[in-house]
């Protein structure tokens, strides 16, 4: 996969050189229309998820000089997160669950939206004008909902977002504007920046259910990263399974081989390259374990697990299944599984956020240990890298 990037370029809407910009991560919903207080679901769930397709993530308009430099005259907003198929998230206070999109001003003062426009393709004719009235807070958020009911208020769009991919256009009142192209997005699953209005290659992710209301820098330095992401690990890929107890905080691991993240073998975004079997009779499964340091346990909550994975995993954290991803759910997985969908092109260096079970950490040496499954015995590769957050109380 090519690396993710943003791209920021100006032009008055009377000329065609469209500015472009990746887009996607979000937070706050305004006081009205009332929205229920399980805003956002749960952000994500412990055993037998879903496989999702990642192959979603934004990329900038084809436009020739497109690249990842710095626009030294930004939008004053951006699109910060979206939900193109809300099932599970977001709830108004009818009951409805709308697709949404969140708008944040990072800077020092009200942003009017009068003059403003938004779309769902890169030409600004095919924009509609916000209403007049919405204003988005100094550091603050907006978050708007595509749903098509403009009768219940200004904040609904006459607009859908498509869960098979298109374009959120944001246009300035100077005819600047940021254009961001997505691709196929499975249900709940939402496109954001990693920080608010953030660009440039590693600015994209996706999260489960997304988090509208919350800022995505949110947390400071009450954010603890337990497991940062391109941190060795100990792997094993000799296609024979380790004992039983791998998963425990005990096991002895000194055996195993050794080597920085991204692991794996066929692309070129891993750093660290890892045996998976010969042409045609790949390892369906490969080992990997981390062990890391919690001072004080009682104190963290909220774990939330960065995942890049090709194909599907299982995670452990201390002995106990925390997470299963693009696997079956409701079977007994030996070695032999395969993944439910292979997991090709931008998905193979996706990251998707997940909210964990905590209550296994301990203060003290706990392990996180991944079991990673193959989609075939013909598959040209392999990934994995994590990184694990919490939050301190």
């Amino acid at each position: 996969m090519g690396a993710l990037m943003s791209s920021v370029r100006g032009a008055p809407l009377g000329g065609m050189a469209l500015c472009s910009l990746l887009a996607c991560s979000g937070s706050g919903v305004p006081s009205e229309p009332a929205v229920d207080a399980s805003l956002a679901g749960e952000r994500g769930e412990s055993l037998a998820q879903r496989p999702m397709r990642a192959g979603s993530l934004p990329s900038p308009p084809d436009e020739e000089g497109a690249d990842d430099t710095e626009d030294p005259n930004p939008l004053a907003l951006c699109v910060n997160e979206w939900v193109a198929s809300n099932m599970a998230g977001l709830r108004l206070a009818d009951g409805t669950r709308p697709d949404w999109l969140e708008l944040h001003n990072p800077g020092e003062e009200d942003v009017a939206l009068d003059g403003w426009m938004i779309g769902d393709s890169e030409d600004p004719l095919d924009a509609e004008p916000f209403d007049a009235s919405l204003v988005v807070p100094a550091g603050g958020e907006l978050v708007l909902f595509a749903d098509g009911r403009t009768e219940l208020g200004p904040r609904h769009l006459d607009m859908g977002l498509d869960a098979d991919g298109e374009a959120v256009a944001l246009f300035a009142p100077d005819g600047r504007g940021d254009v961001v192209l997505y691709g196929a997005v499975d249900p709940d699953l939402a496109v954001a920046r990693t920080s608010d209005c953030c660009r440039g290659e590693g600015c994209w992710e996706m999260t489960r259910l997304g988090s509208p209301g919350v800022g995505n820098t949110d947390g400071g330095d009450r954010r603890e990263v337990l497991i940062a992401a391109g941190t060795e690990w100990r792997y094993l890929d000799t296609n024979v399974e380790p004992d039983a107890s791998w998963t425990q905080v005990a096991f002895d691991d000194s055996s195993w081989a050794r080597g920085s993240a991204p692991l794996g073998f066929g692309d070129g975004h891993h750093v660290g390259t890892l045996y998976g079997g010969p042409d045609g009779a790949r390892h369906i499964s490969t080992w990997f374990r981390e062990a890391f340091f919690v001072g004080d346990a009682p104190a963290l909550h909220h774990l939330e697990l960065d995942l890049m994975v090709d194909d599907g995993a299982r995670l452990w954290l201390n002995g106990v299944e925390v997470l299963r991803v693009n696997l079956p759910a409701d079977t007994e997985i030996t070695t032999l599984t395969l993944s439910v969908v292979p997991v090709d092109g931008i998905s193979e260096s996706a990251r998707i956020r997940y909210a964990i079970d905590g209550t296994m950490l301990v203060t003290g040496i706990n392990v996180l240990a991944v079991e990673v499954h193959q989609d075939s015995s013909n598959s040209p590769d392999l990934g994995l890298d994590v990184q694990l957050t919490a939050l301190r109380l």
